[in-house]
Formats: C-alpha cells, structure tokens, sequence
C-alpha cells in the first residue's frame, strides 16, 4: 500500500508542477487521459485549446510521462544536498520569527489600551447621571465611541491570539516540507 500511496503523491505533486508549464498562448497545460485498445494514454493540454478548439492555440498535447519525468528531474537537481531544504527552512523561520515579534509586540499593547479604555466608559457612565441636556447627549455619544472602540480592540486582540496560534501550526507544516524536501531523493 505504501509505495501505491508515494507513486500516487510523486503523480499529484508532478501534475501540479506540470500545470505551471505555459503554451505559446499563455494558457497553463492541464492533465488529461485517453483510452484505446485498453490501454491508458496520459497527456497535458492547452486548457485554450481544449476550451476555445484547435484553431486558438497551436500547442500540441504533450506525453505526461515526459513532462512528468522532466519535472521530477529538476526537482531532484534542486533537492540535491539539501540546500534547497535548508533555504526554506531559514526563510520561513525568518518570517515566522519577525511576524511572531510583530504579534507578540501587539498584543502586550493592546489589554493596557482595553483597560485604558474601560476605565473611561466606567468614569463616562458614573457621570452621567449627573449631566442632562446637551452635555449629557455629548457624553452619551463619546460613550458610544468608547464602546466601539473597546469591541474592535477586543476583537483585535482574538485575531492576533488566533493568528499567534496559526503560526504554530504554519511552523509545523513548513518543517513537513522542509522534511519532504530532504527525503525527495528517496521517492
């Protein structure tokens, strides 16, 4: 089951390279098959081509195998001795690490300014029942700022909570591929 299940991955992962392959039209090549004879043939097509008819690109189906081998050729060349693998770690570590700083940064900021903010409302509130008329309209509406803004504060700091945890989880998957870059030699 297991090498089923890595030929069936190394086949996903070399079609989505091959979608990247451009015909002179500009349009993406897509994977296709066709059978004759009981026998299977796979091919990539001009996504222009197989919308538009013949006559829109001149671009010719190409063997899958090929484009296949092709791509899985230049990604063992890039793979090799691990210097890809070992760039993307750096790279996504860097950006882990800067947007993390930037969070963290953010976040030790904002329960201060919530604080801040209902230390306001709460001083607004016990004035006003002291206040009528235009100056009791005017703190009416500078409360409803105040409320406003503690609701989009608080908000803001569940997005960063939620974002901080997505790091996380991006750091795990970033180290998958970094891994799987390492061991493409193996498929």
């Amino acid at each position: 089951v297991h090498p089923q299940l890595a030929r069936r991955a190394r086949l996903t992962s070399t079609r989505r390279s091959a979608e990247r392959l451009r015909a002179c039209c500009g349009a993406a090549f897509t994977p296709a098959s066709t059978r004759k004879g009981g026998r299977t043939y796979r091919y990539y097509r001009c996504l222009t081509r197989e919308k538009q008819g013949r006559g829109a690109c001149p671009a010719r189906p190409l063997p899958a195998a090929a484009i296949e081998n092709f791509v899985i050729d230049r990604l063992h060349e890039a793979t090799e001795g691990g210097a890809l693998a070992a760039e993307v770690r750096a790279r996504i570590a860097e950006r882990l690490e800067r947007e993390r700083a930037e969070l963290h940064t953010e976040r030790a900021g904002l329960p201060r300014t919530i604080a801040e903010l209902s230390a306001e409302g709460q001083q607004l509130v016990s004035k006003a029942a002291a206040l009528s008329g235009p100056a009791a309209r005017l703190l009416d509406d500078r409360l409803e700022e105040v409320g406003h803004e503690l609701a989009r504060l608080q908000d803001r700091l569940a997005v960063v909570e939620r974002r901080l945890a997505g790091l996380d989880e991006l750091e795990a998957e970033a180290a998958w591929v970094a891994a799987a870059l390492d061991d493409f030699a193996a498929l």
